[in-house]
């Protein structure tokens, strides 16, 4: 219907319920693009799909959904391909955690599932294979401009099979996971060829596919073609194996590296990387300015941080055991403007607030004049541990050793309305706050907005708070300019 569309800046795209319709979307958005002369930022959503494997679930094996994963492999390549071809500067992916769980893997390509004795093995070839990616890189130079233009155009997935090494790359499986098929003759994928110009700056992975045979290789490659550029790099509600994570910290680099997250899923156990390999991956990108680390796995006991590990990290969210470590160094962090302090949505074991009294006494300590952001996710424990600080008063809390702290801002998650109790406390919290004088209430439910615009809560913070000039409440003024 919009053949003569030659330019568009933004595609968003939510991909419908219905395998032929999953397929027949990706095809259509393929030829759409392919058509276009280029397109800047691009994001899909497999949410609507997810919904549809986890509510219809089939009453017998026979009615079960199934997805050939060559046919896959090859349908959604080409696409994202294609993205790369035209120049997409920024790519979300959101969603498709379910689609492994109607693979079908044709019986030519089954291989039987890897024991763990072969895991050392296999990480061994997936270092080769990034060896081997930067030999390619190297010979860029003497590549003519004639045949970089026709490597251009040829897909991972295409039926071609391009006249270059294919890349060899495997990752440890899951002992409950399908057996991938062979790597071993795999398309080169577009994203390694050295004849596509890099030109992707924000790459969001929240698709644990992208992290999975048969797109691991794919991701790989496409962050090492385009490691000088990219600027913003997002990992979110990925749960794969800790091995998958090391290898795949280990292997990257990004030199302009700006924004950096990595946070799991809600309602999940920590997960993700292990601590050295977040120290190691940190250590490696001085250049981070904006940092949010959530729900990932601690330790009792963390090692000394490295004395200006990040110099230019502006603005840290974080877990308050990731915050006392990075904090840990004298003048560490020195140009950090603003710090939040983050729960986590842990249903059992539930979270322990009192993490948080290190993270206030760390910051008090190193961070010197920041904007400070406590968020509560976990509604248990959390009354409790604002009457801790209240009862023990101004003399002890460890609020009262935030002098320098002028601007605060409280986050409540989507599901957690405030009780009676909370409401009641918080303004004796904040008054122990020695130099508080703007607090907001951010990212509140509507339940907790309405109560808090009714007036009494409000007028509570006034009459406990005398030096608080100005409350907001997500992003209506209860009082500002009050107090000049």
């Amino acid at each position: 219907m919009a053949l003569f569309v030659e330019k568009l800046n933004q595609i968003h795209y939510f991909l419908n319920p219905g395998l032929d319709n999953l397929l027949g979307e990706v095809r259509e958005l393929r030829r759409l693009v392919a058509r276009l002369l280029s397109v800047d930022e691009v994001r899909l959503h497999f949410l609507t799909f997810d919904y549809w494997l986890e509510d219809n679930p089939p009453l017998t094996s026979e009615e079960r959904p199934t997805l050939d994963v060559d046919i896959w492999r090859k349908e959604f390549g080409s696409m994202l391909d294609q993205f790369l071809v035209k120049g997409c500067k920024e790519l979300h992916i959101t969603g498709g955690s379910r689609i492994r769980t109607i693979y079908t893997y044709p019986r030519e390509t089954m291989k039987p599932v890897i024991p763990p004795t072969d895991v050392e093995q296999l990480r061994s070839k997936l270092a080769s294979s990034f060896q081997l990616l930067k030999a390619r890189e190297a010979k860029l130079a003497s590549r003519t401009f004639f045949g970089a233009l026709r490597r251009k155009f040829t897909s991972v997935f295409s039926n071609a099979v391009p006249a270059k090494t294919p890349l060899q790359a495997t990752i440890p499986l899951e002992e409950s996971a399908k057996p991938p098929p062979p790597v071993t003759g795999v398309p080169q994928p577009i994203s390694s060829d050295p004849g596509v110009k890099s030109s992707l700056h924000k790459f969001y992975v929240h698709c644990e596919m992208l992290l999975q045979p048969p797109f691991l290789e794919w991701t790989l490659s496409t962050l090492q073609l385009n490691g000088e550029c990219i600027t913003t790099l997002s990992f979110k509600g990925i749960d794969i194996p800790w091995e998958t994570w090391s290898d795949f910290f280990a292997a990257l680099t990004f030199p302009s590296l700006s924004e950096f997250e990595i946070t799991s899923r809600r309602f999940k156990r920590p997960q993700g990387p292990d601590f050295s390999c977040i120290e190691s991956f940190l250590v490696r990108h001085p250049s981070i300015t904006v940092l949010h680390l959530d729900g990932l796995l601690t330790l009792s006991t963390f090692p000394p941080a490295q004395e200006s590990i990040l110099p230019n990290v502006v603005k840290l969210t974080a877990h308050p055991a990731y915050i006392s470590w990075l904090l840990s160094p004298p003048n560490s962090l020195p140009s950090l403007g603003s710090i939040t302090i983050s729960s986590e949505y842990s249903l059992r074991p539930y979270f322990d607030y009192a993490h948080f009294n290190d993270a206030l006494v760390s910051i008090a300590r190193n961070a010197g004049q920041v904007e400070l952001g406590i968020q509560f996710r976990s509604e248990k424990g959390m009354d409790a541990w604002l009457q801790d600080h209240v009862d023990i008063g101004c003399e002890v809390s460890a609020v009262s050793q935030l002098t320098k702290i002028k601007n605060l801002a409280i986050y409540s998650s989507w599901c957690g309305d405030f009780s009676k109790r909370t409401l009641k406390i918080l303004p004796e919290f904040l008054a122990l706050f020695p130099s508080l004088e703007h607090v907001g209430f951010m990212e509140q439910p509507r339940g907790n907005e309405e109560v808090m615009l009714a007036g009494g809560f409000v007028k509570a913070i006034t009459l406990r708070c005398p030096h608080i000039k100005s409350v907001l409440i997500n992003r209506q003024w209860s009082f500002q300019g009050l107090r000049e």
